[in-house]
């Protein structure tokens, strides 16, 4: 995680985590060990009216985004788990504006 680069929130949470790519940069997990990732995602925004729900989609690649190639698609093929524990919750920080307007700046 690049802390110079990366935007966190009053709390402390990452609102824009930056991490840097290559394969210099990768973070070795020890299989069957739960391990904490701070993931960045695209910005994007949405009005999300009240009862409705927002849908997390977990996946392995991030296409088109980031296209591997065959060496490292072929390392890559194992399996990934996320782990549903009480003991060990998940979260998402989504920052959320009350009463915003479409289009306001």
């Amino acid at each position: 995680m690049d802390e110079a680069k990366s935007v966190r929130g009053v709390d402390g949470d990452y609102l824009s985590p930056w991490h840097p790519t290559g394969k210099g940069q990768k973070m070795p997990v020890e299989p069957g060990v739960s391990t904490t990732l701070d993931i960045d995602l695209t910005e994007v925004d949405a009005m999300i009216k009240t009862g409705h729900r927002l849908r997390v989609v977990i996946s392995a690649a991030s296409l088109p985004r980031y296209i591997p190639s065959i060496p490292e698609l072929w390392a890559s093929r194992h399996g990934q788990s996320v782990v549903l524990d009480p003991d060990q919750p998940s979260y998402l920080v989504a920052p959320v504006v009350i009463g915003a307007r479409a289009g306001a700046a």
